[in-house]
């Protein structure tokens, strides 16, 4: 029997090759039945992490790697972004849930003034699969 996964980048680059692997530790699968999808649920913060990973293609047929960035987010903008109305500009990190001690933790990372009056801003995660080229710093 493998080992259980520690990182969620690896967990989620498995499922978007539709290959069958156990979740990292520190996560439990939830069904949100309002929403009709399924969330990895991180232990620590909260987050809750959409089962599967967004597909960006690179529209290259020689293109071979991609990146896992994390953009988290409100329930508004989880329903907005599944429904196809992804923003021109995403915030996005490549820091998965588990390197947060908190959401307010998530929302300092991305320089938001008030860190705590915006954590409801990483209530969610989406795991986003893009071509490089694409990221911007």
């Amino acid at each position: 029997m493998a080992a259980p996964l520690q990182e969620l980048s690896v967990f989620m680059e498995a499922v978007a090759r539709k290959q069958k692997v156990d979740p990292p530790v520190r996560y439990g699968y939830k069904m949100d039945v309002d929403m009709g999808i399924g969330f990895w649920l991180e232990e620590q913060t909260g987050v809750k992490v959409l089962e599967n990973p967004i597909c960006v293609p690179s529209g290259k047929t020689e293109r071979q790697g991609y990146l896992m960035l994390y953009a988290y987010c409100r329930e508004e903008a989880l329903k907005e972004i599944l429904s196809g109305a992804v923003p021109p500009v995403l915030p996005a990190t490549r820091k998965e849930p588990t390197h947060f001690t908190s959401k307010a933790a998530v929302a300092d990372n991305f320089g938001l003034k008030d860190p705590e009056a915006a954590k409801s801003n990483a209530d969610f995660c989406v795991a986003l699969r893009v071509p490089p080229e694409i990221v911007s710093e």
